[in-house]
């Protein structure tokens, strides 16, 4: 070490190209790697993600393009209800609202959610518990919502008695019934409050919301059964489609521009980043992980 520090001492400007040599090969390095350690390796904070899995319907156009497409809540249902490859099935949209009866008023964002979409992610409660199966059967009930740790901290100063509350969103009072961990945001990524999918037609004062079967406002998530392939529920939700087709046709006949609806699976991870982008960042990775060793190398034998 003493002579480390002569030899630094007598060569200043050895001594500042090495510190910033290694400082921008250590940098670049860490930040590849966070970069992978996000998209990668830890992408979503969800138990058994590569059985998790985005159905979506598509629309094929007569000159052949294939585009995704948000369902309708007809359409979520005959789905979940035709398809056998799922665990668990569950349909979400970002929605923002107006929070009242907790301080000063605030415009926070939130989640419409099928009461399976906990169950699905394998998310545990902090406080109090999360939607039963059979919250959301009946149009309009039960009011009630679950807030994010973030929340019950910000506007309720993480009150433990905070369930059974009772707040005002749009003008229209909920329970309190539990409170998310902190870690979750959602699959919209910005959810601070989430609601029964019922309770869309109060809220959003849309009242048909989740009767008309061709207004397309919403998402999924499933969870394959194990020893289902990607393959076996991409052909499994093709012919629901197929069937629910021929029961309630998308084009009336004799349409001139008709379009043809079908679905498609994507992997939640395939989903959140692209596998390109994610090959990408590995070889980016070792590249810069090799211009630093090439830098210490050179920098342990500087003569």
């Amino acid at each position: 070490m003493r002579y480390a520090a002569r030899t630094f001492r007598e060569n200043p400007a050895f001594t500042c190209v090495a510190i910033l040599t290694l400082a921008l090969g250590i940098g670049a390095t860490t930040t590849i790697f966070s970069l992978l350690y996000t998209t990668v390796l830890y992408p979503v904070p969800y138990s058994n993600a590569e059985r998790l899995i985005i159905p979506e319907p598509t629309n094929t156009s007569p000159q052949g393009s294939v585009n995704g497409m948000p369902w309708s809540y007809p359409k979520f249902q005959d789905a979940r209800s035709m398809t056998r490859s799922f665990e668990s099935f569950a349909a979400f949209a970002a929605v923002a609202a107006n929070l009242t009866d907790a301080g000063e008023p605030e415009r926070v964002q939130g989640e419409y959610v099928s009461t399976t979409y906990f169950t699905l992610l394998e998310i545990q409660s902090l406080l109090g518990r999360a939607f039963f199966d059979d919250e959301d059967k009946t149009p309009n009930s039960p009011a009630i919502t679950v807030i994010s740790e973030r929340l019950w901290r910000r506007k309720f100063a993480s009150d433990p008695t905070i369930i059974g509350r009772i707040v005002r969103i749009n003008r229209v009072p909920l329970t309190i019934i539990g409170v998310a961990p902190g870690f979750f945001r959602g699959e919209t990524g910005a959810a601070e409050l989430w609601f029964p999918m019922s309770m869309a037609p109060t809220l959003a004062n849309v009242p048909a919301s989740l009767t008309r079967r061709f207004s397309h406002w919403h998402y999924a998530a499933a969870r394959l059964k194990s020893g289902v392939t990607v393959e076996q529920a991409n052909d499994d939700l093709k012919d629901a489609f197929r069937r629910m087709e021929e029961a309630n046709p998308s084009n009336p006949p004799g349409e001139a521009n008709p379009y043809f609806m079908s679905g498609r699976i994507t992997p939640l991870l395939d989903a959140k980043v692209d596998p390109t982008v994610r090959r990408s960042l590995v070889v980016l990775l070792g590249g810069v992980g090799f211009v630093l060793l090439i830098t210490c190398l050179n920098l342990s034998n500087p003569y």
